[in-house]
C-alpha cells in the first residue's frame, strides 16, 4: 500500500512541476505554437533545426565540392538543404512576422553556407 501511495505522490509531484514549467517544444508539429511569448520554449526546436541545417550543409559541401567557386557551391548547397532551411524559417521568422522569402535572411543563409564550405574544406585539408 505504501508503494502505491509513494508512486501516486511522485506522479502528482511530477505533473504539478510540469504544469508550472512548460516543456520545451521539440517536434515540428509544435512549430505553430511558437510565438514571441513562447520563444524560450521553442529554443530546443530551433537548436535542433539549426543543427540539422549545419549537418545537411556539411554533407552537401563534402559531397558536391569539386573545386569550383565557393559562390556556385554555396548556391547548390542552399538548394540541397532548402527543406531544412524552410523548416527553420517557419519556426524562427513567424513570431517576428518576417516573410519567408526575406532578402536579408537569404543573404544570411548564403553567408552561413559559405562559412560551412570553408569549414569543410579546412577539415578535409587538416585530415590529410
Amino acid at each position: 500500500m505504501r508503494a502505491i501511495v509513494a508512486m501516486l505522490a511522485v506522479a502528482l509531484t511530477a505533473s504539478t512541476a510540469a504544469a508550472q514549467h512548460p516543456t520545451p517544444l521539440e517536434t515540428e508539429e509544435d512549430t505553430s505554437k511558437c510565438s514571441l511569448r513562447t520563444l524560450p520554449a521553442c529554443s530546443g526546436l530551433l537548436l535542433a533545426l539549426a543543427s540539422r541545417i549545419l549537418d545537411c550543409e556539411l554533407k552537401a559541401a563534402n559531397r558536391y565540392d569539386d573545386g569550383r567557386s565557393t559562390k556556385d557551391l554555396a548556391e547548390q548547397i542552399m538548394g540541397v538543404c532548402a527543406v531544412e532551411r524552410f523548416k527553420e524559417r517557419r519556426v524562427y521568422l513567424r513570431p517576428f512576422k518576417i516573410p519567408l522569402n526575406d532578402p536579408q535572411t537569404e543573404l544570411d543563409d548564403f553567408k552561413r553556407a559559405v562559412e560551412t564550405i570553408e569549414m569543410a574544406r579546412k577539415n578535409r585539408v587538416g585530415s590529410k
